[in-house]
């Protein structure tokens, strides 16, 4: 994709909520396949739907700010992860293997934007000389 179209801000935060659900549920499927993990328990399940929902509401907002300030988009990644990882911090104490799985999927996710679809990276080696 060498420029970024309107299409562009529809597809990525699909893609962006797609791999965060499912790489979160497959890290949970094989923990509970390996035994690492016992039950998840309501208040698991409560905590994972809140911070669905804060990432969800995260990645509509930094999408919207790249698409009017696109120069910025790594920046607003950043910044998009640093909030994320910051509404996890406080279950870390309760729940730490859960949490930093969600703090891992949901940095992922933030930053596909910006490691698969980089605006205008053009390699200035491979450029042909003017004459």
């Amino acid at each position: 994709m060498k420029y970024r179209n309107n299409a562009f801000y529809i597809i990525v935060p699909v893609i962006q909520i797609v791999f965060y659900i499912v790489a979160y549920e497959l890290i949970n499927y094989f923990a509970h396949r390996m035994g690492w993990a016992n039950a998840r328990g309501v208040a698991w399940g409560i905590s994972l739907q809140f911070y669905t929902l804060i990432y969800i509401v995260i990645i509509l907002l930094s999408n919207l700010l790249g698409y009017f300030i696109p120069k910025k988009v790594l920046l607003i990644s950043i910044v998009s992860a640093i909030i994320f990882s910051s509404f996890v911090w406080p279950i870390l104490d309760s729940y730490p293997y859960r949490a930093s799985a969600i703090v891992a999927t949901g940095v992922a996710g933030i930053l596909i934007k910006y490691l698969f679809f980089p605006m205008n990276r053009v390699d200035k080696k491979l450029k042909e000389p003017e004459e």
